[in-house]
């Protein structure tokens, strides 16, 4: 959990580990200036700069094209008595994720390598299998698994990684059920929370192929007009083969609220038709 919730320490866990990460430096208070000035002197701007702790959803990410960005952010940080991870900014291809489920035994199950699609730092939409060669889907598997073993890991790990120029690259990780993972619901054979139980009961680890060809999973977002998806459930389910999962939260203009979820034979429609279904119970209309 430790790890699980510090940027810093997956950075300094996973070099060790020698895993692919993209260029980094860490730094605190009032050293974060100038050693993200001397970073980017090596590794050209922008920087991109992570709060050590406390980000989620895009929230605690920071892209500074120039110092006085950095002095901000850095102040900030300082303030609040947080370290900053900076990292170099790389080109981006796509990118992907996993989840891996390790039991006490050590046996391990893996999900296939997922697409998911970011808007402002949150995950937006999601689409399984991830178009990827057979080499990246193996070697995702092959680094999940060196990240669960060295954690000693009984239940979920879910892997976040960025595809540059063809190559993985380790973004981050969750020790838990995690939204990349929620399409598991319809779309696999075992969902990830029932997973994730079996494998810390000692369980045996269920079967994770899906259950169709394709599964698109779109998140809800509270629109600015703040409206409640509930009062537009009826709305979302007229879309054929849409499973609507509602979080019961209270909304409010850019958080997720839940997730439509659709398995079809052909990816694109699995994808329009999710789409649609999130936007109608945001309380848009189809031609929006």
């Amino acid at each position: 959990m430790a790890i699980a919730q510090s940027k810093h320490l997956q950075r300094e866990r996973f070099a060790a580990l020698g895993l692919p990460l993209p260029a980094f430096e860490i730094a605190e208070g009032a050293a974060i200036l100038s050693r993200a000035e001397a970073f980017a002197r090596v590794h050209g701007w922008p920087l991109m700069i992570k709060a050590d702790k406390g980000g989620y959803d895009g929230r605690g990410v920071w892209s500074a094209g120039t110092e006085q960005d950095v002095a901000e952010i850095a102040s900030e940080l300082a303030n609040r008595g947080i370290a900053a991870v900076i990292e170099e900014c790389v080109p981006i291809d796509c990118e992907v994720a996993i989840q891996i489920t390790r039991g006490p035994s050590g046996e391990f199950r893996a999900y296939p390598l997922v697409e998911t699609v970011q808007e402002d730092g949150m995950l937006r939409e999601l689409l399984a299998p991830a178009l990827v060669n057979n080499e990246l889907q193996a070697e995702a598997v092959t680094i999940a698994e060196r990240i669960a073993v060295d954690t000693d890991l009984v239940g979920l790990l879910a892997v976040e990684f960025f595809v540059s120029n063809g190559q993985l690259l380790v973004n981050e990780i969750a020790t838990r059920p995690h939204n990349s993972g929620h399409y598991t619901i319809e779309g696999a054979v075992t969902s990830q929370f029932e997973q994730h139980l079996r494998a810390i009961l000692g369980m045996p680890l269920g079967l994770t192929s899906l259950t169709g060809a394709h599964v698109a999973t779109v998140n809800v977002v509270g629109a600015s007009a703040g409206a409640s998806p509930e009062s537009n459930l009826k709305a979302g389910l007229s879309i054929e083969g849409a499973h609507v999962h509602l979080y019961g939260k209270e909304s409010r203009p850019g958080r997720k609220l839940g997730h439509v979820t659709v398995v079809s034979d052909d990816r694109q429609s699995a994808l329009e038709r999710a789409r649609m279904a999130a936007r109608l119970l945001e309380g848009g209309c189809l031609h929006d």
